[in-house]
């Protein structure tokens, strides 16, 4: 059998069975006696992912590693976010929260008041994005997963492009 050297980025599929190996493991196996530390082995861990391939929660563990933090949403050029979503000026949050988050909640009462982490923004001077769950916390990364949840905000949002995962650093 050849040897692998170096750091190997993996396919979508093999991180879906190296996910789903985790999961039934970290169900099986006793708990590691020091703790992975997120973010240690990002070349197994793919940029992005569909919305319908989750990745592990954090506290999950993956090949002695902890599965870094993903994003669930839509990211953007700072630009392209200025445009189609916050406008120019010193109050993007505000507006945000006004042109989205409380028709959201308008709109889909059945949708609680509070989620993990919600319906947020973030932003940097090159790109943003609008992101809806993690997989930092159960509860977040549950709502990431009901299909009613993210039909909703697509919606309000006018977003037609279907959320993404999308890995921190």
């Amino acid at each position: 059998m050849p040897r692998r050297t170096g750091t190997q980025t993996l396919t979508t599929t093999e991180c879906i069975n190296l996910f789903a190996k985790a999961e039934s493991a970290a169900q099986e196996a006793p708990k590691p006696r020091q703790k992975p530390q997120p973010s240690q082995r990002l070349d197994i861990f793919p940029l992005t992912l569909p919305y319908d391939q989750p990745p592990p929660l954090q506290s999950a563990v993956v090949n002695n590693t902890r599965p870094p933090l993903y994003m669930l949403g839509w990211r953007y050029s700072i630009n392209e976010l200025i445009e189609k979503h916050i406008g120019r000026g010193n109050e993007a949050l505000s507006t945000f929260e006004r042109r989205y988050v409380q028709p959201l909640h308008a709109q889909h009462p059945e949708i609680p008041a509070i989620t993990s982490p919600e319906l947020q923004m973030s932003y940097t001077l090159d790109e943003g994005m609008i992101y809806f769950a993690t997989n930092m916390y159960k509860r977040s990364y549950t709502h990431g997963q009901n299909r009613a949840f993210a039909d909703a905000i697509k919606e309000v949002i006018q977003e037609n492009v279907e959320p993404m995962w999308f890995r921190q650093h």
